[in-house]
């Protein structure tokens, strides 16, 4: 065990073999800290700060812990396998916070990243609180599970087959542009809150139950987007892909349809400004609901079924 409550560490650390060190003030290195192996702790607690770090590495089933009001901060976070947990002040600088195995749970404080800012590949981040400070990359099968009150205030892009971005009994906001593609999927369940400025989906699949709110724009151009809740954006545009809405969806100030299918089932659809619910090109097929908007129809298709 070692235990850090002050002073200066100017030295490579490697924390190993189930060793434990505790970090309980403010404690500054200038070098690498590797925590790797089972059983092995690094533990920042809520009086420590450790900062001056170069790479943080951690692995091999060890575990970190950031306490609230603790500070924990390296120019590099990489982490291969075991798990990393923080409700304190969590900063990587400009190389980023990369995730490549375990899990990387956030349950409070704020989470900051340099460069290309936190990047999850075929890994798992569990937040259940707290700020995500920084752009967010959900890659390579990897999940992204919103279980609580999540702030953010950047772009979050979710691509690759088998990546999962899920909300369940969560609310994700502040986002600035999310990203889905290239097979990826987001979950929002009928508990759950999403909302950004602006949503792009280039591929994969997005199945909302609960709100989903974009302030902006959202463009559909492949994949599928499933609403059996509530979606609102100011406006709407699909250009290819397949929507179907069987609950509440609204286009604020227009929806326009210039290819793939759009399908209402039930509910209503809604579209104001002097755009309407406009069609030219896609194939809208109605069975069902209410269309509470100015209609054009241009050269696409209107079916009533």
């Amino acid at each position: 065990t070692v235990n850090a409550s002050g002073g200066a560490i100017n030295a490579a650390v490697t924390n190993q073999g189930g060793g434990t060190f505790n970090v309980t003030g403010t404690v500054t290195g200038n070098n690498n800290f590797t925590n790797t192996g089972a059983g092995t702790k690094l533990v920042v607690n809520g009086s420590g700060n450790y900062s001056g770090l170069q790479t943080l590495t951690n692995a091999a089933g060890a575990a970190i812990t950031l306490d609230a009001g603790g500070t924990l901060s390296m120019k590099t976070f990489d982490q291969t396998g075991g798990s990393a947990t923080t409700a304190g002040t969590f900063s990587a600088g400009t190389g980023g916070a990369n995730i490549t195995g375990g899990t990387f749970g956030v349950t409070d404080g704020i989470v900051t990243a340099g460069g290309a800012g936190l990047t999850n590949t075929g890994a798992t981040v569990n937040a259940s609180g707290g700020a995500i400070n920084t752009a967010v990359t959900n890659q390579g099968g990897g999940t992204f599970n919103v279980t609580g009150l999540v702030t953010g205030n950047s772009t979050f892009l979710n691509t690759g087959a088998g990546t999962k971005l899920v909300l369940t009994g969560g609310n994700y906001s502040g986002l600035t542009t999310l990203t889905n593609a290239a097979g990826a999927t987001i979950t929002v369940d009928a508990t759950s809150k999403l909302s950004m400025q602006t949503f792009s989906q280039t591929g994969g699949s997005t199945d909302n139950a609960g709100g989903m709110t974009v302030l902006g724009a959202a463009t559909v151009s492949g994949g599928t987007l499933g609403n059996t809740g509530t979606f609102f954006a100011d406006t709407f545009a699909q250009s290819a892909g397949a929507t179907t809405t069987s609950v509440t969806f609204t286009a604020a100030n227009g929806a326009t349809l210039t290819g793939g299918t759009f399908d209402i089932t039930a509910g209503t659809v809604s579209a104001g400004g002097a755009t309407g619910l406009t069609n030219n090109g896609a194939t809208v097929t109605a069975s069902g609901g209410a269309i509470n908007a100015a209609v054009t129809n241009k050269s696409g298709t209107f079916n009533v079924t």
